[in-house]
Parts: structure tokens; C-alpha cells; sequence
């Protein structure tokens, strides 16, 4: 039976380090690849509560790649869709934003709404709080919000001729 100095002394040292960097290299790998997931995500949510341009692309990129699959990233980029709708100014990024939700409504109708009423039950609470217009005016926001709940739930009028 070998002596544990043998055993060392035998060892092929280079072939150790070597798979000891093969398997810290494959860690690192793994370990930046689940940092890019994560990152495109956090930017997924970033651009919907960007400036008009940057809300109109991601809205585009939704409309062509869809909702995420996995439901708690789906509801945040449903919170950032429906939170868009209410502060982006531009008509057409808004536009944009609207065909997505059309797009997706039936398929994930429940959450939209969910989250469509935690938004307006906020607005709820601050009227609670008898602001001026002065000091808030949630006038546009309840405007935006009734616009945004006609296409969630494909309230559409319907035109005479």
C-alpha cells in the first residue's frame, strides 16, 4: 500500500491544475451567463420605463418575442407594460404598448387585470389625501388608465356607417 507521500509524490501536479482551471473556467462560464439572464431582464423592465423612443422599442420587441414564460417575470413586465401606459406622453409609443397588451390579453387576461387594479387602487389612495390640483393633478393618469383598461378588456366601440 502507497504512503500518502508516495501518492503525492506520484501525482501528475500539471493534470490536477490543469482540470482545477478547466472546472473554475466552466464555473465562471455558468455563473456569467446567469449574470446576462438576469441583466436582460433588469433592462427588459428599464426600457418600458425609458424615454418614448426606448419604451416604443421594447414594446416592439414584446410584440414580436413575446411575454416571458416564467409567470413572476411575466407580471413584472406586465406591471412595466401597464405602468408605461400611464407615463409615457408619446400617442404612438403608447399605441405600441396597447398592441402588446391586445396581443397577449387573452392568454394572460387575469394577470393583466390584476396588476391594471393595483394600479388604480393606488390612484384611490391618494385621492384619499384631498390634493389640490396643484399639488397633484391625477386627471391625465385616470384618462390614461381608463384608456388602458378599454383594450384589456377589448372594449372596443363598434363604428356606424
Amino acid at each position: 500500500m502507497e504512503s500518502i507521500s508516495d501518492i503525492i509524490a506520484n501525482t501528475d501536479w500539471k493534470a490536477v491544475f490543469a482540470g482545477l482551471a478547466v472546472g473554475l473556467a466552466s464555473l465562471s462560464f455558468i455563473l456569467t451567463q446567469i449574470s446576462n439572464r438576469r441583466s436582460k431582464k433588469a433592462q427588459r423592465i428599464t426600457n418600458l420605463l425609458g424615454d418614448k423612443e426606448t419604451v416604443a422599442f421594447a414594446a416592439l420587441k414584446l410584440l414580436d418575442k413575446g411575454l416571458p414564460s416564467k409567470k413572476k417575470d411575466r407580471l413584472i413586465v406586465i406591471s412595466a407594460i401597464l405602468q408605461a401606459c400611464l407615463f409615457v406622453r408619446s400617442d404612438r409609443a403608447r399605441a405600441l404598448l396597447f398592441n402588446v397588451i391586445e396581443k397577449y390579453r387573452n392568454s394572460h387576461k387575469d394577470e393583466f387585470v390584476k396588476r391594471m387594479t393595483s394600479i388604480e387602487e393606488n390612484f384611490d389612495n391618494m385621492e384619499e389625501f384631498k390634493f389640490d390640483k396643484k399639488e397633484l393633478d391625477l386627471s391625465s393618469g385616470r384618462l390614461r388608465i381608463n384608456a388602458t383598461k378599454k383594450v384589456i378588456n377589448n372594449l372596443k366601440e363598434t363604428k356606424h356607417r
